[in-house]
């Protein structure tokens, strides 16, 4: 756990057992291993994020994955266009909105995740290697607990 030592008019904060940078150097670590996936495909993480969203999912508003991902409008609208211009996805009006606009993966969108899923799943198999069935499951918890905190703690006045 973090623990703030005092020092009588400053507090010093161990950053090497600070919970969110230890998150952060470890999100940039395996952000790392994933890149040398996509950007195989000429994709950045926003992208293949989009794309690999899609492919799960199905059709869905740049909103809806916005919401889903967490990702920030401007990062999702840059994902949009660049899957756009390459053909990798196709965006139709959603017919039970037309205000609405809905993306899916075209054709060339799918066989791009289709040869990429394999890979990121090999990744993930060498990710966990080592690491016992039960960390592997205390770590979901975790992240589950944590990631339903913090979404509490961002959406407070």
């Amino acid at each position: 756990m973090t623990e703030l030592v005092a020092d009588g008019t400053n507090a010093v904060l161990k950053l090497e057992e600070f919970l969110p940078y230890r998150l952060a150097i470890l999100s940039a670590y395996v952000c790392r291993g994933l890149a040398q996936i996509h950007e195989r495909y000429g994709l950045g993480w926003g992208d293949w994020v989009l794309l690999t969203t899609l492919g799960e999912v199905g059709p869905m508003t740049a909103t809806a994955f916005g919401v889903r991902t967490g990702v920030h409008k401007t990062r999702v609208s840059r994902a949009v266009a660049v899957l756009l211009k390459r053909g990798l996805i196709l965006r139709t009006v959603n017919p039970i909105d037309m205000r609405q606009a809905l993306l899916r993966l075209s054709p060339s969108g799918k066989d791009v995740y289709d040869q990429m899923t394999p890979l990121a799943r090999a990744y993930l198999k060498r990710l966990e290697e080592g690491i016992s069935p039960d960390d592997l499951a205390a770590l979901d918890r975790g992240m589950t607990r944590i990631g339903e905190q913090t979404q509490r703690l961002v959406s407070l006045p």
